[in-house]
């Protein structure tokens, strides 16, 4: 195993994730706001850094740095926005290694749907979420939705209406928790 870059993808993880939850708290991010300029810089040097690892290693499989890792090589590629093209190169690696089971399978479907979201294209999976006009969470279009709770199931996800009300859950409780605040006399802003 190769600690070094275990090291440095969890480390990159924790930057990205703790930047997200400190910008979402103070109310500087939401599904409808533009692209931080600080999530911007931290995604794009994250991204320029996995790509060395994969230069030096390959994908960061679980046997090459662990479970957390290769997770946090995932969470660098799903935030890589920028470059749609290193994005697929790292979804075609991924599903080598999901083959090999050498990584997550989750972690494909939702990689998958990004791109497919992203370049106006149906989902396969419906890991990608959007809002109605309530601002309730549904999931993107999804291909095919008659066969979507047996592909999430062979990559070990829970069916769509279990992740729906998973979604719809969070978000009441968003709502609540900022209800709380207002009435408090303070405010919350909280987005995911």
């Amino acid at each position: 195993m190769n600690a070094d870059r275990k090291r440095e993808l969890v480390s990159m993880m924790e930057l990205d994730q703790g930047t997200l939850s400190e910008l979402a708290h103070r109310g500087e991010i939401g599904p409808h706001q533009p692209y931080h300029p600080v999530l911007r810089e931290i995604h794009e040097s994250n991204a320029r850094a996995l790509a060395e690892i994969i230069e030096e290693i390959g994908w960061p499989t679980i046997s090459k740095v662990g479970a957390q890792a290769a997770e946090a090589a995932w969470n660098i590629v799903q935030h890589s926005v920028s470059d749609t093209g290193f994005m697929s190169d790292c979804a075609d690696l991924l599903e080598v290694a999901v083959s090999s089971q050498d990584a997550e399978g989750w972690q494909l479907a939702f990689l998958k749907d990004r791109l497919q979201t992203m370049s106006g294209e149906e989902q396969i999976y419906g890991t990608q979420f959007d809002e109605d006009a309530e601002g309730w969470p549904t999931p993107f279009p999804i291909r095919d939705p008659d066969g979507v709770n047996e592909r999430r199931l062979a990559l070990g996800l829970n069916s769509i209406e279990e992740r729906t009300s998973e979604m719809r859950v969070r978000e009441t409780a968003r709502r609540e928790a900022v209800s709380r605040a207002n009435e408090e006399g303070g405010t919350l802003e909280t987005s995911d």
